[in-house]
């Protein structure tokens, strides 16, 4: 999950539906590839739900030190 994929300026009615289910999902729940992978690319988006914050970190790729620097 690379750094630098370009900002979202804003959400598909598809993006809100996902992200609703993930972030009402049991937050011991692990995430799927495709789950972290969009959360990762919609952070910024994020940015205006607080109870985002726990999935987005679990999307973090820790190996890649330009994503966690993130």
């Amino acid at each position: 999950m690379s750094s630098d994929v370009q900002r979202p300026t804003k959400w598909s009615m598809e993006d809100r539906a996902r992200v609703k289910n993930i972030l009402l999902a049991d937050p011991l729940e692990q995430l799927s590839e495709t789950d972290k992978k969009m959360l990762w690319n919609l952070r910024y988006l994020c940015i205006t739900q607080p109870e985002a914050l726990p999935k987005v970190l679990q999307s973090v790729d820790w190996t890649d030190s330009a994503s966690v620097q993130e």
